[in-house]
C-alpha cells in the first residue's frame, strides 16, 4: 500500500493477513479459515478477505471478520485463490480445488472465476480452472491476464472496464 507505506501479505494456512509498516512494525490478523486473497478498502481501515467459505469484511481495528457474501462453492472441496481489483473496485478472485479431506486418486475439479462488488455481491463467471493464479491488468486496463497453473497456461482476454466483463480469452503463453 503506497498510501500507507506498508507491505501486506497472506499466509494461506496460518491463516492470517500480515502488514509490515515502513517503520519496521508488524501486525497480524488471524483468520478463522484459509485465506486465498485480499483487497484493501479505500479508506485504509480494513480489507476484503476471500476466505474458504466466503468474502468477508475485516476491520483492522477490531480484527473480527464479518461475512458479506457466502461462498458459491462447497468450502469442503474448494477455496478462493489469488485475487486482484480493477480500477473500479471489482474484486476478482480465482478458485482452487483444495479439499479438506482428499481421497487418494480423486481427480481435481474446476470452479469458476468470481468477482465481488458491494452492489452486485459475489458472482461466478464463466472461466473455470482447478487453480486460478497470477492475475494482471494491461496498462490501459482493457485486457486481463490470468493463469491456469496446473495447465501451465496463461490466458489473455479483452476487458470492458465499464461493464466488468472479460471477453473471449486466448492462450497467451504455454
Amino acid at each position: 500500500s503506497a498510501s500507507d507505506g506498508a507491505l501486506f501479505w497472506i499466509d494461506v494456512r496460518e491463516p492470517a493477513l500480515h502488514r509490515l509498516s515502513a517503520d519496521g512494525t508488524t501486525r497480524r490478523w488471524l483468520l478463522p479459515w484459509d485465506i486465498g486473497a485480499f483487497a484493501l478498502v479505500e479508506n485504509g481501515a480494513g480489507a476484503l478477505v476471500a476466505l474458504r467459505n466466503g468474502i468477508f469484511s475485516l476491520d483492522f481495528s477490531d480484527a473480527s471478520p464479518q461475512l458479506i457474501a457466502p461462498a458459491l462453492h462447497d468450502p469442503n472441496l474448494f477455496r478462493f485463490n489469488e485475487g486482484i481489483c480493477d480500477v473500479r473496485g471489482r474484486f476478482w478472485v480465482g478458485m482452487m480445488f483444495d479439499p479438506l479431506t482428499k481421497t487418494p486418486g480423486e481427480p481435481d475439479r474446476k470452479r469458476a472465476l468470481h468477482h465481488f462488488t458491494f452492489r452486485e455481491g459475489l458472482i461466478a463467471g464463466w472461466d473455470e480452472s482447478d487453480l486460478h493464479n497470477g492475475f494482471a491488468w494491461s496498462t490501459a486496463g482493457d485486457e486481463c491476464l490470468w493463469s491456469h497453473s496446473k495447465e501451465g497456461r496463461v490466458y489473455r482476454g479483452p476487458y470492458d472496464l465499464k461493464t466488468g466483463i472479460i471477453g473471449s480469452p486466448h492462450s497467451f503463453v504455454e
